[in-house]
Formats: structure tokens, sequence, C-alpha cells
């Protein structure tokens, strides 16, 4: 039998490769299924590693800003304490003169 020898013979491998085609199709519908479900699960899992990270990150610059004011407090309070001893070293050697 060829599948050359027209209609019968193309028609008989037709019938044969019709399960085989059909085994085929359904075996890569399953797969296509699985690599789906794996990159959805992929995607998924960055997500969440992002939103994590996103949420790090705010925490991070939220107690950045926090310590900025907290320097500035700080800064302004080393600059009176300053004054305050300069007027103090200045009555003083004043004082002593």
């Amino acid at each position: 039998m060829s599948c050359f020898d027209l209609p019968s013979g193309l028609a008989d491998c037709i019938a044969v490769a019709k399960p085989w085609i059909e085994l085929i199709l359904g075996v890569m519908g399953i797969g296509t299924f699985a690599v789906v479900t794996v990159l959805l699960a992929v995607v998924k899992k960055f997500n969440d590693a992002n939103d994590r990270a996103t949420k790090a990150y705010d925490e991070a610059l939220a107690d950045k800003q926090k310590s900025e004011l907290r320097l500035d407090d700080t800064t302004r309070q080393l600059g009176a304490v300053q004054y305050q001893l300069t007027m103090c070293q200045t009555a003083r050697s004043g004082d002593a003169n």
C-alpha cells in the first residue's frame, strides 16, 4: 500500500495517521496547559517578590525621611548649644579681663 495511490491509498494513510495526529495534538494541549500553569506560577512568584521589595523600599524611604528630620533637629540643637557656649566663653573671658 502506498499513500500515493489515489484515492484509496491516501484514504488508508489518513485513517492510520489520524489517531496519531490526534494523540500528538492532545499531548501538545496538555503540555501547553502545563507550560501556561508553570508560567503563571512564576509570574505570581515574581509579582509577590516585587510587592515585598516595593514595601521594603517604601519602609526604608520612610525611615530615611525620619532620620533626615532627626538630623535636622539635632543640627539645630547643636547650633544653639554652640551659640550658648560661645556666649558663655565670651562672658567668661570678659570676666577674666
